[in-house]
């Protein structure tokens, strides 16, 4: 449940800053987890009826978020740094 509330969100996201269909890619993304829509609705409205154990679950997503950010933050750092010749000198 962690990785597709962190995907989902990561999918708003986009779909707040693109013209992505967010439905196809939600669908899709339930999918990839063995969910249908039905089956997400179900999850959501259990998980919201047991308010203790959806607070922890978004405990975990908060946190693979900021993971993700940070390993993204990194490889940007990374790849903006200069070239570094490994040659000598001529």
């Amino acid at each position: 449940m962690v990785a597709v509330l962190a995907e989902m969100h990561l999918l708003q996201a986009q779909g707040e800053l693109t013209e992505i269909n967010t439905r196809e890619v939600q669908d899709s993304l339930l999918a990839a987890h063995g969910l249908d829509n039905t089956a997400w609705t179900d999850a959501i409205a259990w998980y919201t009826a047991h308010p203790g154990t959806f607070a922890g679950i978004y405990g975990r997503v908060v946190d693979t978020l900021q993971v993700q950010q940070m390993l993204e933050t990194e490889a940007d750092s990374v790849m903006k740094m200069p070239q570094v010749s490994m040659l000598p000198s001529p």
